[in-house]
């Protein structure tokens, strides 16, 4: 018979237990699972129930006139210039249905304003596709590889690419494909739950801005994907071509679907990184294992020939700098504050003595010394090291300090090139003694 063990029941006595441990330890994880999600959907339902839902835009007016405007304002102009562009040049919806998109924005403006920078990346990226080719500037092809090959020696983004297997598919489809696009959502709905106040706003703010340069930079410098120059070579590339999911068709294949391979563009990299970067930030447990999943989607990336290895460079580049630059300040790292390298020297606070007699003047090693300078409280306290100097003050026999003392009992030099101090014979014949504070100090009882 097996032997039994104990377990705790409700009353807090313990029995004999038969059951197996397989079952006690199935129970448990599935009891913290469930708990879990429980403390989740609570967190959720307080969070949603907190909401603002009116649409009256006298609060939204109460809120811009409580607003304390400063010159980092100055960018929702940048945003306003970019709504009035990217509706103007919209064809889809047309006039005037396209108007009702930033019409339902101001309605709503007063829950959804902190995502203005995001919504600002969606338009963008959305009406991008409606600029006239002719102003369009010409898309490199040679451009990415060449700085690739010259900065890193090699073109590792094509070395990466020359033996696939379905094996190495499925992680890079999981991570590139699945976890990619899902993962940023899943973020900001755990800082708004469980992250103190204003963590989303600086989610939004950076992730927002790191979207909408990264769009703008793929308007203004356009360059063709790895999967191009796999299949076409260096042949000039023009906007009338279409776009390939790259090594995503693989997938595809696997599971005899066509989604990738008609609907699947270049996704930014910098997303992954910015995502390490707050969970980092906030739940610095969990930091292996965001940065684990970002290495795994850089290699997916080039993998996949969807980019190069100078684009995931630049891409965790801007998300480190968005994500610095949009940290409020009490969120800051403290300033670099350099520790003293040795000790400082008691030499420059002592006095000055004038002439060429130094004979009484304190040695550097002996003011140093512990067992020397007890009385200035830097003794040995035990085996726990120094106790630092508390300031205190020289008493007389009757209770004075050094202003109130009686005639006769005032603290004089001993010499006057000397940097120490004596006591007068009065205070002496009261009981009162004073070390020397140098091995050097002579010991004369009658100096005056």
């Amino acid at each position: 018979m097996a032997a039994s063990s104990p377990f705790w029941t409700r009353d807090g006595v313990s029995r004999p237990s038969h059951r197996p441990v397989f079952n006690r330890r199935t129970s448990a994880s599935s009891n913290g699972l469930r708990g879990a999600l429980r403390h989740v959907f609570s967190t959720l339902h307080i969070a949603v129930s907190r909401l603002q839902t009116s649409f009256d835009p006298h609060i939204t007016l109460s809120r811009l006139r409580a607003h304390s405007w400063s010159y980092k304002d100055l960018i929702y102009l940048l945003h306003l210039a970019l709504w009035i562009f990217w509706v103007s040049i919209m064809r889809e919806p047309r006039f005037p249905l396209n108007l009702g998109i930033p019409l339902l924005y101001l309605t709503a403006i007063s829950s959804f304003f902190p995502a203005m920078p995001i919504l600002t990346w969606v338009l963008t990226f959305f009406s991008s596709r409606f600029i006239p080719v002719e102003y369009r500037p010409p898309i490199s092809v040679s451009l990415l590889p060449t700085l690739e090959s010259i900065l890193y020696g090699a073109n590792i983004s094509d070395i990466l690419t020359r033996f696939t297997h379905p094996v190495l598919d499925v992680p890079a489809w999981l991570s590139y494909g699945v976890v990619h696009f899902v993962g940023p959502f899943v973020l900001a709905a755990f800082l708004w739950l469980f992250a103190a106040k204003g963590a989303l706003k600086f989610y939004c703010n950076a992730f927002g801005y790191m979207m909408l340069l990264g769009v703008i930079c793929q308007i203004l410098f356009p360059c063709a994907a790895p999967w191009y120059e796999l299949r076409n070579g260096l042949t000039p590339a023009d906007y009338s071509m279409s776009g390939s999911p790259g090594g995503l068709a693989r997938i595809d294949a696997i599971f005899h679907s066509n989604g990738y391979t008609v609907a699947f563009s270049n996704a930014p990299v910098a997303n992954a990184t910015i995502a390490a970067l707050f969970i980092s930030h906030f739940w610095p447990r969990l930091r292996h294992y965001a940065w684990g999943y970002s290495a795994i989607l850089y290699w997916a990336t080039m993998y996949l020939t969807h980019h190069y290895l100078i684009d995931v460079v630049g891409g965790a580049c801007l998300a480190t700098a968005m994500f610095y630059l949009m940290m409020p300040t009490q969120s800051c790292p403290p300033p670099f504050i350099p520790f003293p390298s040795s000790p400082r020297s008691a030499v420059p606070f002592l006095q000055k003595g004038g002439g060429r007699n130094h004979r009484h003047t304190a040695s550097i090693a002996s003011l140093i010394r512990s067992d020397e300078r007890i009385e200035d409280g830097w003794g040995p306290a035990g085996h726990r090291g120094l106790i630092a100097p508390q300031p205190q003050s020289l008493t007389t026999g009757n209770g004075l300090g050094r202003e109130g003392s009686e005639p006769g009992e005032t603290l004089s030099s001993g010499n006057s090139g000397s940097n120490a101090l004596s006591i007068s014979p009065s205070l002496e014949g009261r009981g009162h003694t004073a070390r020397a504070r140098s091995p050097s100090w002579p010991d004369r009882r009658g100096a005056v």
